[in-house]
């Protein structure tokens, strides 16, 4: 009987545990901003598609919080969807430096935020976008998932 009621509160720990962790592990409420790159250029977007009303992105060197750029619109307008993301263009600040963090910030005028750390790395001309963890800039790596989906071509 003992043994029983250990494992059922090893169990409620355990349980208690992992849905803590998962519960603060996500920065923003929202979820993450996508970035892809687009005429050499970052481009921002999100995967939530049901939002109206109006939206401000801001773009911020990651270590300092100083702000190199701002955007705003309306949803109806200009979604920020993958197909029409929103490029660094409409940012008249962005100069990215190789090895330097960023933090791109979509906000909604209810509250709802979106973000993501990133670096911009430059190869052979060309831009390319890396991750910012650990206090490094890193080079992306794709899930076994994501290799699926470029294999297949659906992403």
């Amino acid at each position: 009987m003992i043994n029983l009621l250990n494992k059922i509160t090893l169990g409620f720990v355990v349980l208690a545990f992992s849905s803590q962790s998962f519960s603060i592990s996500r920065q923003y409420r929202g979820g993450d901003v996508f970035i892809l790159i687009k005429n050499n250029e970052p481009c921002f977007y999100i995967e939530n598609m049901k939002l109206s009303g109006t939206y401000y992105i801001t773009l911020f060197e990651d270590r300092t919080i100083k702000t190199i750029g701002e955007f705003t619109s309306k949803f109806q307008e200009k979604y920020p969807k993958k197909t029409s993301c929103i490029s660094s263009s409409n940012f008249s600040n962005a100069v990215y430096e190789k090895n330097k963090p960023y933090l791109v910030v979509i906000t909604t005028e209810k509250g709802l935020s979106f973000g993501t750390s990133f670096c911009v790395s430059n190869r052979n001309g060309n831009k390319a976008i890396q991750d910012f963890t650990m206090g490094k800039c890193e080079d992306k790596k794709e899930s076994l998932w994501e290799r699926f989906l470029r294999f297949i071509d659906i992403n």
